[in-house]
């Protein structure tokens, strides 16, 4: 079985500002990879478990409440981890309100 670590974000310019998507896509893939081995999830029929970082607003955490994301044919599972970055109000990293491109 193959892991992938994807990045979907909905703040304007945050993976510009000091975010190092894939050196984070790197060590989370180590961590996924082994937990794969140890629990014998090695399945030599090709399938992709793919896990999406998705950075909000976490006002509204926009998980599809279906059973959207596992894909039979494709032999692909997709999992969706909502990540809610807060605002400058709320914490000094945070970042600013225009920033968010999905405001609720």
């Amino acid at each position: 079985m193959e892991s992938r670590i994807t990045h979907f974000c909905l703040i304007n310019d945050f993976f510009d500002i000091d975010f190092k998507s894939d050196y984070i896509s790197k060590l989370l893939k180590i961590d996924v990879d082994a937990i794969l081995v140890l629990n014998s999830f090695i399945d030599p029929h090709d399938w992709i478990l793919t896990f999406n970082a998705n950075y909000n607003n976490g006002r509204t955490l926009l998980v599809s409440k279906n059973k959207l994301g596992s894909y039979k044919a494709d032999k692909v599972k997709e999992i969706t981890i909502v990540i809610p970055i807060p605002s400058i109000d709320v914490v000094v990293w945070g970042v600013k309100n225009e920033s968010y491109i999905y405001i609720m």
